[in-house]
């Protein structure tokens, strides 16, 4: 593995505003793509369409926000037009799409502390071209990009899990109280103490919990 300049083994793209007559809602030409804001985890999400674009992103490109905020990426699923908001870069054989993207996602702060300006922060085609990344071998890069995916899949997996038990801890609540109003209070005029512990840095302790199926719905008591 050896480290390498992004403009080295990239293609970079700097975007460019087409007129705003050009914009449409009615999926008339390419998606249009101005910045962050247009950004989910890894593919962005499309709001706009163009219909006469400056700079166009192909599928696979990494899209960066390059104007504030400077360094968040995700890739590009489709064909699709780049304001100046964003940058394309285009991996050539040497790099796996998925391998530059989670490298840039892991260097965003770094990235952001290239940008220039006091109060609206931005940075130039030079200074992504500047940005060092570690290049492996291909068979490298797609073992890391495995691993990662896996452990993404997980962080989903877990925050799902949270959510379907926050909307299943709301159900049970309007169950036990018949959907009645009762007044609102703060939880620390109840509580006495709280404390966030991490049981796996702790294996040896043991930590009482009352789990959901040790609640009785109907009485709203817990089970003997």
């Amino acid at each position: 593995m050896r480290l390498t300049k992004l403009g080295a083994v990239c293609q970079i793209i700097m975007g460019q505003s087409p007129p705003s007559t050009t914009y449409n809602n009615k999926s008339q030409g390419l998606p249009f793509f101005q910045g962050k804001t247009d950004f989910s985890e890894k593919y962005p999400s499309v709001r706009v369409w163009c219909d006469s674009p400056k700079k166009i992103a192909e599928k696979g490109d990494i899209l960066m926000s390059v104007r504030a905020p400077v360094g968040p990426v995700n890739i590009a699923d489709q064909p699709c037009a780049v304001g100046r908001g964003i940058c394309a870069i285009r991996p050539s054989k040497e790099v796996i799409t998925d391998y530059l993207f989670y490298v840039l996602r892991s260097k965003e702060q770094e990235i952001a502390a290239r940008g220039l300006g006091s109060t609206f922060q931005a940075i130039n085609k030079d200074a992504v071209a500047s940005i060092e990344i570690p290049l492996a071998s291909l068979s490298e890069q797609q073992r890391i990009v495995s691993k990662l995916e896996r452990a993404d899949k997980l962080k989903h997996l877990r925050q799902q899990s949270i959510e379907e038990d926050k909307k299943y801890l709301l159900s049970l609540f309007f169950e036990i109280s018949g959907n009645k109003t009762y007044p609102h209070e703060p939880i620390s005029k109840h509580v006495l103490k709280t404390e966030t512990v991490d049981p796996r840095k702790k294996p040896k302790e043991i930590f009482k919990y009352v789990d959901i199926a040790g609640i009785d719905s109907h009485q709203g008591v817990i089970k003997e």
